[in-house]
């Protein structure tokens, strides 16, 4: 079996990829290995036979789709957490994260480890896989000490973590979904004294649907002045809308959107790249079309619609307007499932390319320089071409399925490959004092992380799910995120605390493998 499988290394990829899907799929309390399941297995397969090994080139093209994947999908972030507590918070993990290299270099120099060694217990208890890949980079062809390092420390960087996030919501083992959810309420307006609606001050986020004013159904505009009897159908966070219902009259007892003889709604997917990346407000549908979107669904979660909101391909946009526009509006849009499942191989492939220039651009440090790489290149350019959604005729984000799909097949190959390179060192080190050792120290690495990050929490006076999303996005863990998130019901305070620390820790950790693989 052996021989056949090293005269086939596609065969064992695919081997290692599918058993590895199987393995991290098992949840045991909550937890699963996920796509590093690949990861454990190769090691596994190697320490059986030396000879089982997957060329470098697969290892190559999985790094590059996940770093730059990943960039993409947290580049929106960067416009999303702006903020003078977004600022700090960024600045806070920053410091946390150099903190946590140099007591990683101070427990490898007690420790004895080698420079690759202390990147890998880096990367792993802080359970970055770009971090591991960029330090990897920076070692000899065959050393595996980084990939060893970052086995040993990464289980528990994990389970750390989560129990870091556990205790930052201990106050809120029952979920306080309540007033978040996203509802539609028709209000009856009871003062006379009323700006435009555009005018309207109001707390959150709220999107306005049909209304009925003088005792005509219609969508209102910016310059619509509401009078009291009218109605008005609002869209937002429950205690934000309540909020304005008492500001302006109250809930009626009858509800608009249930009258669908003059304005109807439709839900329709976002699939037309002329659309992707612009802002909702910049779309003019209600001169266009005469039609409003009320609600974006965005993965498996509804987003407010205002105008700020930037349009993404495959979001599912609901539509209010009446039926005879509809086909005019989803032709607009797209509405394809279809063309959502053509990727667009132009924009992807420039992009990657120009993360791979960038990752060969030498960038000078104290001592020498250093290189972004195969790694920190194109993780850059896709939180930059993220951020900015599109240039021109060019729309650089995928479709949120179809991105988390590359992501994590770039992941299964990367850890597939990195562990048939390093199961002979990792057999050798996981029984011996050292490996214990190293184990522990990565542990304590973490726990001294998750400590000062919930610091940085409670000094910007963030609220416990902001806090448990804020340590997610520091671990840049995706299990940490979907534990905070099924522990508050969906709060979407646990995404915002997340997003304001996620971009900056993670080039923090590839800079920072990189100086420790070279130190």
């Amino acid at each position: 079996m052996a021989d056949l499988l090293v005269e086939n290394p596609a065969l064992l990829l695919v081997l290692i990829v599918g058993v590895g899907g199987i393995v991290g799929a098992v949840r045991v309390a909550g937890f699963s290995l996920g796509p590093a399941a690949a990861l454990f297995l190769g090691l596994a397969v190697s320490a059986w036979d030396e000879r089982l090994v997957i060329p470098d080139i697969v290892l190559t093209v999985g790094l590059v789709l996940f770093a730059y994947l990943v960039g993409l999908d947290a580049g929106p972030s960067l416009r999303l957490s702006g903020g003078r507590r977004s600022v700090a918070a960024g600045a806070g993990a920053a410091a946390v994260i150099v903190g946590a290299a140099g007591a990683v270099w101070a427990a490898g120099a007690v420790l004895d480890l080698s420079p690759g060694g202390r990147a890998g217990l880096f990367a792993g208890a802080l359970t970055n896989t770009p971090a591991l890949a960029a330090a990897t980079e920076q070692l000899d062809a065959g050393d595996a000490s980084a990939a060893v390092g970052y086995s040993l420390s990464y289980p528990l960087g994990v389970i750390v973590m989560l129990v870091a996030s556990q205790l930052a919501l201990r106050r809120r083992a029952v979920p306080d979904s309540a007033g978040r959810e996203l509802v539609a309420w028709t209000i009856r307006v009871e003062r006379d004294d009323l700006p435009a609606l555009g005018a309207l001050p109001h707390d959150g986020d709220l999107s306005f649907g049909r209304a009925r004013i003088a005792g005509r159904i219609a969508l209102p505009d910016d310059e619509s002045r509401l009078d009291p009897g009218d109605l008005l159908v609002v869209i937002g966070r429950s205690h934000d809308v309540a909020a304005f219902a008492d500001a302006i009259g109250s809930r009626a007892d009858i509800h608009l959107p249930l009258d669908r003889r003059t304005l109807d709604f439709r839900r329709m997917v976002v699939s037309d790249r002329a659309v992707v990346g612009r802002r909702l407000g910049d779309l003019d549908l209600l001169d266009r079309f005469g039609a409003a979107v009320t609600r974006v669904r965005r993965g498996d979660a509804d987003v407010v619609a205002t105008d700020d909101v930037v349009v993404r391909a495959g979001d599912r946009v609901r539509v209010v307007a009446s039926r005879d526009r509809f086909a005019e509006v989803a032709a607009f849009f797209g509405d394809s499932e279809r063309r959502l499942a053509e990727l667009d191989g132009a924009t992807l492939g420039l992009g990657i390319a120009a993360g791979l220039l960038l990752g060969l651009v030498p960038v000078p440090i104290p001592g020498g320089t250093f290189h972004l790489g195969a790694a920190g290149g194109p993780l850059v350019v896709g939180l930059a071409l993220g951020a900015i959604g599109r240039t021109g005729p060019l729309s650089w984000t995928l479709p949120y399925g179809m991105n988390a799909i590359l992501r994590q097949f770039g992941a299964l190959l990367f850890f597939a490959t990195v562990g048939t390179r390093s199961g002979a060192a990792f057999a050798d080190e996981v029984g011996s004092l050292l490996g214990l050792e190293t184990v522990a120290a990565g542990a304590l690495v973490t726990a001294a992380v998750a400590g000062a990050g919930v610091a940085v929490g409670r000094a910007l006076a963030m609220a416990h799910p902001a806090v448990a999303g804020l340590l997610a996005g520091l671990q840049t863990q995706p299990a940490v995120l979907a534990f905070a998130d099924q522990r508050t019901d969906g709060d979407d305070r646990v995404n915002v605390g997340y997003a304001m620390v996620f971009p900056v820790a993670m080039i923090v950790k590839i800079v920072a493998a990189q100086v420790l693989a070279r130190a």
